[in-house]
Order: structure tokens, then sequence, then C-alpha cells
């Protein structure tokens, strides 16, 4: 169901930012199956919670010392309430080609997109480092808060239109540091990147 971000006439942003969540789940938190026999006709796209094996991590200790199993989604997937660890959230998921880390990936971008305010970017590096992402990071010196505000207009544009999608951008970069919205960055790839490609 197609949400209209406004409301006889008046621009809402909690509709915006809906909408924007409903397209990025649509557009990226589903998989294509492979077609592995001959007449295998349904090649729909499968929703990533309907596949998606959550998996028993290393054993890791925690501060205390103590050494437990846990799994991906108990480690990764943090509850809103949990501001410490939220602010130190950078992960880097490892492993071999056909491991699982772009469908993890995607099952946490879906996760993540249902917290009220988490605003989730997805980037597929390598489709994006010849536009405009590649740009953001080849700037050299610091990336500003400028140069992320006019790479997300150029992404929520292509999601819920240029309208809706620049000022929905505006709001959330006008309350940076409030802590109303967490803009989370799921890239996606990095391993499919040859240094020539991003050189």
């Amino acid at each position: 169901m197609a949400i209209d971000p406004t409301t006889e006439g008046v621009w809402n942003v909690d509709s915006a930012l809906l909408q924007y969540k409903e397209k990025v789940r649509e557009n990226h938190a589903k998989v294509r199956p492979l077609p592995l026999m001959r007449g295998f006709i349904d090649v729909s796209d499968i929703d990533i919670e309907d596949i998606y094996v959550d998996l028993q991590c290393e054993p890791f200790a925690s501060q205390l010392g103590e050494s437990y199993l846990s799994t991906c989604t108990e480690v990764l997937l943090l509850d809103e309430n949990d501001a410490e660890r939220r602010q130190k959230l950078n992960m880097v998921i490892l492993g071999l080609p056909g491991s699982g880390k772009t469908t993890l990936l995607k099952y946490l971008l879906k996760q993540y997109s249902k917290q009220k305010k988490v605003v989730p970017l997805y980037i597929e590096l390598k489709s994006e480092i010849s536009g405009g992402f590649k740009s953001l990071l080849d700037k050299g010196s610091g990336v500003s808060v400028q140069d992320i505000q006019s790479y997300m207009v150029n992404y929520f544009s292509a999601k819920i239109g240029s309208q809706n999608g620049e000022k929905l951008v505006n709001e959330i970069c006008n309350n940076i540091g409030t802590g109303k919205y967490e803009i989370l960055f799921f890239c996606d790839g990095l391993d499919e990147i040859s240094v020539e490609q991003y050189m």
C-alpha cells in the first residue's frame, strides 16, 4: 500500500519516512532465488525473513571476562534503548563468497528499518563506486554533514521523489545530534571492488 506523505496538501515527515522505509525494504530486503532446475518458473523475489537462518557467533568474552555464545542477530541487532552501544555501531561482516554476508546485511537492514528513529541507507558499493558514493569517499579531507546530505538527497529522491526526498533529508539533517533520527549506512560488496576500480 502506497503512503502519501501529504495529507490534504500538508507535508508529513512521519508519512514520508514510513514511505521511504517501505521502499528500502521493497528494494533491498528481498532476494531473488537462482533458477537451479530447468523448468523452474517462479523466480519471484523472496522476503529476506523467509530464508534468513540466524548463525552462532564465535565465542567471545564480556567485559567481566565471561565467555559465551550468541547469535549474529543478538550481537548485531541493537535495541533502540541501548544508546551506548548504538553510538559505537560500526561493524564489518567478514566471510567467504557465498557465506551469507549480503543475506545477513539485508536482514539487519529490514530489522533496523522497523525501528522508529533509524534511517537506513543501503549502498551496493560495486554499482555505486562509479557514482555519487565514490565522490563522497574521494574527498581526501573529512566528509562533512553537507556532503552526506547532498548524497542522501539523491538517494532519497530516487526512492520517494525529489520533492519529498529533499524535504525528508532536510528534516533529518536539521535534527542531527538531537537523538530524533539515526542514520545507518549498510554498505555491501566491499570485497567485490578491486583497487583499480576504486582508484
